[in-house]
């Protein structure tokens, strides 16, 4: 829990020290690594570095995309239809970290 959840934790139970965690570990780890794979793309020449990184900033909002519509995986509040196109949009991008 400590690793992955921020908030107060007794170290061993009551009554021992309390540990505050202001921001879980575990997802800054995957924040690093994708830096680290990230390096080795931008060693690449300009044109080849840019189809790449279109290519993946491409994927990963076609997966949101998917994933969210489906309302089976992610955040808890379902997204909804809205009175207009802007609400109804802003009800799908509504989404918690």
């Amino acid at each position: 829990m400590v690793l992955h959840q921020a908030g107060l934790f007794p170290i061993a139970g009551f009554p021992s020290p309390i540990v505050f965690v202001l921001y879980p570990l575990i997802p800054w780890i995957g924040v690093m690594a994708a830096g680290y794979a990230f390096g080795s793309l931008y060693q690449m020449d300009h044109e080849r570095r840019r189809r790449w990184l279109i290519t993946i900033g491409a994927s990963a909002i076609f997966l949101f995309i998917v994933v969210r519509a489906t309302n089976l995986y992610g955040d808890p509040s379902e997204w909804s239809r809205q009175k207009n196109v802007i609400f109804t949009v802003l009800s799908f991008v509504n989404t918690a970290k």
